[in-house]
């Protein structure tokens, strides 16, 4: 009995052809649970997903290296900026202390009494030496 049922399926298996129950290639991504677990991604997708793991992925990891580098290219410029700033305030401040700092006193001819009792005594003598010239200029025009 059992060989006719062998002999029966393999003429229906012969006679009947197989048809595959395969769709056409996937359009959507569709989990596949066996006989691996995953998911079933169209070719477009999957080129796509290998060029951003193999081309997109390196290039925006430099790219984010490149840019902390320029960030702490400009902290270190700005830290540089700010000390130079302090320092030249500092320098400034000192400059304005010894400005203000009191000397001690003036020396006596550098005092304006010192120069307004010159003025005087200059002026006087001026004077008294024209009154004289003149008295003398007068004396000589009456002989």
């Amino acid at each position: 009995m059992n060989q006719v049922i062998s002999v029966f399926l393999t003429i229906l298996i012969i006679v009947l052809p197989v048809t595959a129950r395969a769709e056409g290639p996937c359009v959507d991504p569709m989990p596949v649970t066996s006989p691996c677990t995953g998911i079933l991604l169209p070719p477009e997708a999957a080129t796509q997903g290998l060029e951003c793991l193999k081309i997109a992925v390196p290039r925006l990891k430099l790219d984010i290296l490149k840019q902390e580098e320029l960030f702490n290219l400009r902290i270190d410029t700005m830290g540089k900026l700010i000390q130079a700033e302090v320092t030249r305030a500092n320098q400034l401040e000192a400059l304005l202390n010894k400005s203000l700092e009191t000397r001690e006193s003036p020396s006596f001819f550098e005092g304006p009494v010192f120069w307004t009792l010159m003025g005087v005594v200059i002026g006087t003598a001026a004077s008294i030496g024209i009154a004289y010239a003149m008295s003398d200029a007068a004396r000589q025009q009456g002989n």
